[in-house]
């Protein structure tokens, strides 16, 4: 690899192929003199990082579960009926019928941090349990797609609500429901029960090569036109949030990042030091979802705010000329 000097896999894919083309090409590249890899080259990491996971997963991620025996295809068109059969274990989950160990580790990680495992170190640092083995990430979005409008439909959200307690009913369905129902799917493959010590070793062991071979990509679903656009906006949100986390943990700023507050690009972030996220709480402002941050330029001053179902909220007013905010 010009970038990392790691062995290519020797038939790399053409995804891979076409993004080292695009690398040597790409604006600013530098040749690095100080190596004895002849080709050599300098990019920041942040921009080949990608590349270079890409390239060790095709090397040895990747051969190694297929030597394990794991999917090479998924027919992830089919993937939403195959949850739905399952959904009746899930119930039994919900109401306490099925123990669960996931529900467990993620009841005992709530009563120990509480509303702490929303900060960004904590959410990167368990996300992993999140993974739904080989079926990668792709898997996770029609997984959690599928649970979201079943058990968060109007007519169940109520008991599901319910039965998350004392758990937030998203951090629920992610920490509890999609990793069960991964389970299921893996045992459903293996042919095994969802109880069996091997298919919890499946999901465990597999997680890497779900990533690595099946990735953050559109699933083609055979769904309505109403309900792809429900399905890709909740997708894009969630990979949305994702990526800021991803983001932010990059440039050092976890300790800042709350998911009740969502952060445009340009915005400030000394919104969120200067305690906004208190002040809402002494108006008892309750926010379900993530809601938009808006600066809009009024003569010389920045006004910044933030619409939700309680409407509008002045978070701050900046002097353009001074960059000091004048709000009292």
């Amino acid at each position: 690899c010009p970038f990392c000097d790691e062995p290519l896999p020797k038939n790399p894919s053409k995804k891979l192929s076409e993004l080292l083309l695009y690398f040597k090409e790409y604006p600013g590249v530098q040749k690095r003199e100080d190596s004895v890899n002849s080709l050599a080259l300098y990019l920041p990491f942040s921009t080949t990082a990608s590349f270079c996971q890409q390239h060790q997963d095709e090397k040895i991620v990747i051969p190694n579960g297929i030597k394990k025996g794991w999917p090479t295809k998924i027919d992830f068109r089919n993937l939403p009926k195959r949850i739905k059969k399952h959904f009746s274990r899930l119930t039994d989950i919900c109401e306490g019928t099925i123990a669960s160990n996931f529900l467990t580790i993620a009841t005992l990680e709530w009563k120990k941090q509480g509303s702490k495992l929303r900060n960004i170190t904590n959410e990167l640092s368990t996300f992993e349990i999140e993974q739904p083995g080989y079926y990668g990430v792709k898997g996770f979005e029609i997984i959690f797609d599928t649970l979201h409008r079943h058990f968060l439909s109007p007519h169940l959200l109520n008991s599901t609500t319910e039965y998350a307690k004392p758990l937030p009913i998203e951090y629920y369905v992610r920490r509890v429901l999609l990793p069960e129902t991964a389970l299921c799917l893996i045992a459903e493959d293996l042919k095994l029960s969802p109880n069996d010590v091997q298919v919890r070793k499946t999901l465990d062991e597999s997680r890497k090569y779900g990533v690595a071979l099946f990735p953050d990509e559109e699933a083609c679903l055979n769904e309505s036109s109403d309900e792809e656009d429900e399905r890709l906006n909740r997708s894009n949100e969630r990979k949305r949030q994702i990526a800021k986390k991803s983001l932010l943990l990059r440039d050092g700023k976890e300790e800042h990042y709350d998911e009740t507050i969502s952060t445009e690009k340009n915005i400030d972030t000394r919104l969120i030091k200067s305690g906004v996220k208190s002040k809402m709480h002494q108006k008892s402002v309750e926010i379900s979802e993530p809601m938009p941050i808006v600066p809009i330029k009024s003569g010389d001053r920045k006004i910044i705010k933030q619409t939700g179902e309680q409407g509008e909220i002045l978070l701050d007013e900046v002097d353009l000329n001074t960059d000091q905010s004048v709000k009292n």
